[in-house]
């Protein structure tokens, strides 16, 4: 898997991206795209997940604008940093007999259990990356970032929708999830066809359900339904591919967002303007009333009195 190849074609892509901040002490951090005026180390943000907003080629070297939290932070040239990637978020599973951890997680001073980590949650894969030539995935629980495991050893989660099968007549064990571990006193009626609402096709394990009854089953429960395992490994042009889309559907996503917010302001405004246009009217027609009313005449005409005589003094 070659990096380098990521690396070139992202520079001719306008979208943003997330870096991973690995650089020497003596790299510099710069207020300016001419990397003129410095502002310390880019170091102090070593092993920290950025957003690069913007991005140069200056003399045929990459400048990068980078953000944290909202807050612009300055320029710098990326040498040993990782590009992360966008993808479709998705839940997987490790393969605990082939998991190894990227020696980025020995780096990033990461000394959790990783194992322990990803076996006590709900897992998800959110970006990809190249790192020492193997294609990782940082793994995250909600919103917390776990670590980094290698592609190869994680099973994905396949969403489906108005899938039936057929159960096989024999004896089978139904699951409460996809890694066997808890069997549950589940009996679906085999004459009836089964939903597979969610799977795990490496794992040949399906989520299926009948009326009210939810659980998980193997492959051989329903012999005659199978997806596509898919590779297991993506050549660098299909996670390009799939970086562009994700960025565009996000970045789409936010301008949707924006876009309301303005919306809403606008009516809010508008809103404001007709009920301040109402009062004017009704304070227009209340000095009307008064006005043409015979105390109101009597009333008008000691205020102009009483203002001549005031500018006479």
């Amino acid at each position: 898997m070659s990096a380098d190849y990521l690396r070139n074609r992202l520079t001719d892509i306008s979208y943003s991206y997330h870096m991973l901040i690995i650089e020497s002490a003596t790299a510099e951090l710069y207020l300016d795209e001419q990397c003129q005026i410095s502002a310390g180390s880019v170091s102090d943000y070593n092993y920290r997940m950025v957003k690069v907003i913007a991005q140069k080629k200056i003399n045929g070297i990459l400048t990068v604008l980078f953000e944290v939290k909202g807050e612009l932070i300055g320029w710098f040239q990326p040498t040993d940093s990782i590009m992360l990637y966008h993808k479709k978020f998705e839940h997987v599973i490790v393969d605990y007999e082939h998991f190894k951890s990227p020696a980025i997680n020995t780096l990033m001073n990461n000394k959790a259990d990783l194992s322990h980590a990803f076996k006590s949650y709900q897992i998800v894969s959110k970006y990809f990356a190249i790192h020492d030539g193997e294609q990782i995935e940082a793994i995250y629980t909600g919103n917390r970032f776990l670590g980094f495991a290698p592609s190869h050893v994680l099973s994905r989660s396949v969403k489906l929708k108005n899938s039936e099968a057929e159960l096989t007549l024999g004896l089978y064990t139904v699951y409460a999830s996809p890694t066997k571990e808890e069997p549950v006193t589940i009996t679906f009626d085999s004459e009836l066809p089964v939903q597979v609402i969610d799977s795990y096709p490496q794992l040949k394990m399906y989520k299926v359900k009948q009326g009210s009854l939810t659980g998980w089953i193997d492959q051989s429960a329903i012999p005659n339904y199978e997806l596509d395992r898919g590779s297991e490994d993506r050549s660098p042009e299909e996670l390009m591919m799939e970086h562009v889309i994700e960025t565009w559907i996000a970045e789409r996503n936010q301008h949707k967002t924006v876009i309301k917010k303005l919306l809403n302001e606008s009516m809010t405004l508008r809103s404001r303007l007709v009920k301040m246009d109402q009062r004017k009217m009704r304070t227009e027609q209340l000095y009307h009333n008064l006005k043409n009313s015979k105390l109101g005449r009597i009333q008008i005409a000691f205020w102009e009195r009483k203002s001549r005589g005031g500018r006479r003094k």
